[in-house]
């Protein structure tokens, strides 16, 4: 009886979006469900064999060297409802976020999927974003001092060297990275683009790491943007860049496969930094795949915090013996840095 009533629903959806732009976002909605919760059952992303060249064999080696820097997100939706505390308020969390998820079905938006920053994480990006506009300030001021030297965040806010800026393809990420460089991205005359790169994708199988960009070319859809950024408006086309995005994850993705795409597509680039803005797992795994075996650093075992911003020097060299080998180097913390 209940699968026939939603077969009978889906069947008027289906009808009614002929003629109904709401009703055509609802059955994408209805599309996008289903493909995320087949993720969350068939996906095993997070499982490959394990490389047993240890990265510290590239040492002397290395042909190419770029500084990467990590930008992780601010708190989700989904983070507000299922990774605080299992206490009496969870019942009042899970409930209010389904609410807020019917009230968006027909909207090219969602709760759960894609998850947004929760109001926590926009404070939290926002308080990035201001310290990122104090330091910009005063690093310009000092620039012009004599014997000046500055760092990779001089290079990151934009005020000397080249440097890239690339995010995941899912909206708490683009946001928390606009959020982040907004003292450059603000400046007209810079013309710099956020990338959005679908190699960036969280590697879990929960629904927030569905991406509503989810075909070829694909915007990241970030309706609140403007106002998280007190501005009037933000123009897609001049603040990002989406033909890296390939689109939605596939069921049979490797976490490893991914990551080797980005840092190919990082030694690829004319720059002297690469920022890239993305996710807790995903980050984690970069720094155990490629750190070398002996590495005491934390970020092996540990998630960067909510907008947390970390780099690393990545290098990248052919050994006759084992081909291509990439390896992690110079990790510092910059803002946040990893749980403790």
């Amino acid at each position: 009886m209940i699968l026939r009533a939603l077969l009978t629903a889906y069947g008027a959806l289906l009808c009614a979006s002929l003629v109904d732009k709401r009703a055509k976002r609802g059955v994408r909605k209805v599309h996008d469900a289903v493909r995320a919760n087949a993720h969350l059952v068939a996906s095993d992303e997070k499982r490959w064999k394990r490389s047993k060249v240890d990265p510290k064999t590239l040492a002397t080696r290395a042909t190419k060297t770029r500084t990467v820097v990590f930008i992780r997100h601010g708190e989700s939706t989904w983070n507000e409802v299922f990774n605080r505390k299992f206490d009496h308020t969870f019942p009042v969390r899970l409930i209010g976020g389904v609410i807020a998820e019917l009230g968006k079905f027909f909207a090219r938006d969602s709760f759960f999927l894609d998850s947004p920053l929760s109001a926590t994480g926009v404070a939290q990006a926002q308080a990035l974003r201001a310290h990122f506009a104090t330091e910009s300030a005063s690093r310009a001021a000092k620039s012009q001092t004599k014997g000046y030297v500055g760092d990779v965040v001089d290079v990151m806010l934009g005020l000397r060297g080249k440097s890239v800026i690339a995010s995941s393809n899912l909206r708490r990420a683009v946001n928390t990275t606009a959020h982040a460089l907004w003292c450059r991205l603000s400046n007209a005359k810079a013309n710099d683009k956020i990338i959005i790169h679908s190699a960036l994708q969280e590697m879990a199988r929960n629904v927030d790491t569905y991406a509503l960009a989810c075909k070829k070319g694909d915007f990241v859809p970030t309706q609140t943007l403007a106002k998280e950024l007190g501005v009037s408006s933000v123009d897609e086309a001049k603040l990002f860049d989406a033909s890296s995005n390939a689109g939605q994850k596939k069921l049979n993705r490797k976490g490893r496969d991914s990551m080797r795409e980005f840092a190919a597509w990082v030694m690829n680039q004319d720059a002297d930094v690469v920022i890239a803005g993305g996710h807790s797992i995903w980050f984690r795994e970069f720094f155990k795949t490629y750190l070398p075996f002996d590495s005491t650093c934390p970020g092996k075992k540990k998630k960067i915090v909510n907008c947390g911003v970390v780099s690393f020097d990545l290098s990248f060299g052919v050994l006759p013996e084992h081909g291509e080998v990439y390896a992690i180097e110079n990790v510092k913390e910059i803002y946040g840095g990893f749980a403790k």
